[in-house]
C-alpha cells in the first residue's frame, strides 16, 4: 500500500471525527469522499440492563456535489489508519450516498426534461364565452 495515500479516521480542533480517503500533502490532507463519525445515543429499557449505542455515517459537508477537500495540519489533532470493521462500513456507506446522489440527479434530469403543461387548453376570454354559450342554452 502506498504510504501517502490509505483510509484514515481524522480528529479535528472542531472535535469533528472524520473517516476518509486520504491523501498526504505538504500542507495538510487532502480528504476523498469524508464522512462524518456521529455517536448515537444510549438506548435503556425500563429495567436499566439493556442498553444500545452506536455511530452513525454521513456525509462531512451536506450541501455539497464536491467529493474531495483539503484540511490544513493546523486544524487536525490526530489521524489514523482507518481498519476492519470500519473500512467495511465506510466503502459501503460511500457507495449507498453515492447511488442515492445519482437517482437524485436523475429524477432532476427527468423533471427537467418533461413537458410542461399548466393545463390550461384555451384563453380566458374563450372559456367564458364558451361557458356562456351553455349557460344561455339552459
Amino acid at each position: 500500500m502506498n504510504e501517502d495515500k490509505f483510509f484514515a479516521t481524522i480528529k479535528l480542533i472542531t472535535g469533528e471525527e472524520i473517516v476518509s480517503f486520504v491523501e498526504i500533502h505538504e500542507e495538510g490532507l487532502i480528504v476523498h469522499n469524508p464522512l462524518i463519525l456521529e455517536d448515537m445515543s444510549i438506548l435503556e429499557d425500563i429495567m436499566d440492563d439493556v442498553k444500545a449505542s452506536g455511530i452513525k455515517l454521513s456525509k462531512w459537508i451536506k450541501s455539497t456535489t464536491d467529493n474531495f477537500f483539503f484540511i490544513k495540519d493546523s486544524k487536525i489533532v490526530t489521524c489514523n489508519e482507518l481498519i476492519e470493521p470500519g473500512l467495511s462500513h465506510y466503502k459501503k456507506a460511500v457507495s449507498e450516498i453515492k447511488e442515492h446522489e445519482n437517482e437524485f440527479f436523475q429524477k432532476q434530469e427527468r423533471k427537467k426534461n418533461r413537458k410542461k403543461y399548466n393545463g390550461y387548453r384555451a384563453s380566458i376570454k374563450d372559456a367564458r364565452m364558451f361557458f356562456e354559450d351553455i349557460f344561455d342554452k339552459y
